[in-house]
């Protein structure tokens, strides 16, 4: 029954059948991408290369984790315990949300202007260093790699079990996830 509105830097939760404000907080540090909510927690991207977490209940941030480059891409939830994010450095963490420790890292060459997408067990990412990606979320490993001819740009669609992505060369692509 609560609706969050975001800011860069505040967060507003407001009362989904009145409209009224019910808490409004601070961040202190700006986010720059929309959150993914996980429990009590709004996890954010900020340009400053930043991942952190937003505590709703207390206001304050629960943890806050460092990346290579600017976050421009908003982060994911793999699965039901884990969420993700990718670095304008190329760099990919996958984080348990409620405490903020890494449970895996990879690196791509380039970093992604598009969201990455997820299912149960993996991170599908769309990168501009032509390539996309699958990585294992626990310990972050390389499921596979399909290079392409050039930069991705377009948004990935995941459903039932097939990655959708339109690439410049060869159109609407499906792979199977």
């Amino acid at each position: 029954d609560v609706i969050l509105v975001s800011s860069a830097s505040e967060l507003f939760e407001l009362g989904a059948t009145t409209g009224n404000l019910i808490s409004k907080s601070r961040f202190k540090f700006l986010v720059d991408t929309a959150p993914v909510l996980v429990g009590n927690l709004a996890v954010y991207g900020s340009n400053s290369g930043k991942l952190l977490a937003h505590n709703r209940d207390t206001g304050v941030i629960a943890w806050a984790y460092a990346l290579d480059g600017p976050i421009e891409t908003p982060p994911v939830l793999v699965g039901d315990e884990i969420v993700a994010g990718i670095s304008r450095g190329g760099d990919v963490i996958f984080l348990d949300p409620f405490t903020g420790t890494s449970v895996g890292r990879a690196k791509i060459a380039g970093g992604s202007v598009s969201a990455p997408v997820a299912d149960a067990e993996r991170l599908y990412v769309a990168s501009l260093d032509q390539s996309i990606y699958a990585f294992d979320a626990l310990g972050g490993a390389l499921a596979w790699r399909v290079r392409t001819e050039y930069p991705i740009t377009t948004q990935p669609t995941l459903h039932d079990g097939t990655l959708y992505i339109t690439l410049r060369d060869h159109g609407l692509t499906a792979f199977d996830a």
